[in-house]
């Protein structure tokens, strides 16, 4: 009775010590979402290290260790966000212009006090160059008006550095049969000379840093999509480049960047 008492026991406590260290390991759903952050070049080695820590602090705290804290009583949720708590509505974007009746374009979560904008609208004049036919816009604005989420319509236009062609390629814009005509850029000077411009006129850009893990992505899904049309000749390639910037600008009477 012994042997078994003592079976018993071993078993108890090795139970005990992986509960103890399964309560005391991170988040691995947070984990996996640093490194994927981190492999997409967004977070830099230091942050993504700095980061790492945290969750491992967070994980060790007084309460995580084998027997977990008891469970406070839930505050009340004021606003978005109350005791580490934040409240979130579902977000639909809808295309009521194009099908005759509304369709869904995408939906997402945002903070329930956050202030949403959203356009879908079809531009009649880019039937030339389908890619800029739909201009999707959408903006999501904390109550305090100095945080916000925003996405942008997309761009596509076309070049050549054969001079011969360059002004059939501006009549075409200008009949409206072709996309607009603009030297090649990179993810910087785009920034620089079309996205700033465009919607946030009067911005200083600062920093400028390349996202090696989002260009490399985006490249494997446009690559999958153009392999027909290189395999047929039309197209030599494809490359991708990406950046995030830093600007500097006034919001609700406020500089920052």
């Amino acid at each position: 009775m012994k042997r078994f008492a003592d079976a018993r026991a071993a078993i108890v406590a090795m139970l005990f010590l992986r509960a103890a260290a399964a309560l005391a390991a991170p988040d691995p759903e947070k984990l996996r979402a640093l490194d994927a952050a981190y492999q997409a070049g967004i977070l830099g080695k230091e942050e993504y290290e700095a980061k790492k820590r945290e969750l491992g602090r967070s994980a060790a705290a007084p309460g995580s260790k084998g027997t977990p804290a008891a469970a406070p009583s839930p505050a009340p949720v004021v606003g978005a966000k109350s005791a580490g708590v934040y409240r979130m509505r579902l977000v639909r974007v809808m295309d009521k212009q194009g099908f005759g009746e509304p369709v869904e374009v995408f939906r997402m979560l945002v903070p329930s006090d956050w202030k949403v904008e959203d356009s879908v609208q079809w531009d009649a004049t880019q039937m030339g160059c389908p890619a800029n036919i739909v201009k999707i816009t959408f903006r999501a604005t904390a109550p305090d008006g100095l945080m916000a989420f925003e996405s942008f319509p997309a761009y596509t236009w076309q070049w050549t550095d054969d001079p011969m062609m360059q002004p059939i390629l501006q009549q075409q814009a200008a009949n409206r049969t072709g996309c607009p005509p603009h030297p090649v850029l990179d993810a910087t000077n785009f920034v620089r000379n079309l996205v700033i411009p465009a919607v946030r006129r009067g911005a200083q850009m600062g920093a400028v840093e390349p996202v090696p893990g989002v260009a490399q992505a985006e490249q494997r899904v446009l690559t999958q999509q153009v392999q027909p049309l290189i395999q047929a000749g039309y197209m030599r390639g494809i490359r991708v480049d990406a950046v995030k910037a830093r600007l500097g600008y006034t919001v609700a009477g406020r500089g920052g960047g």
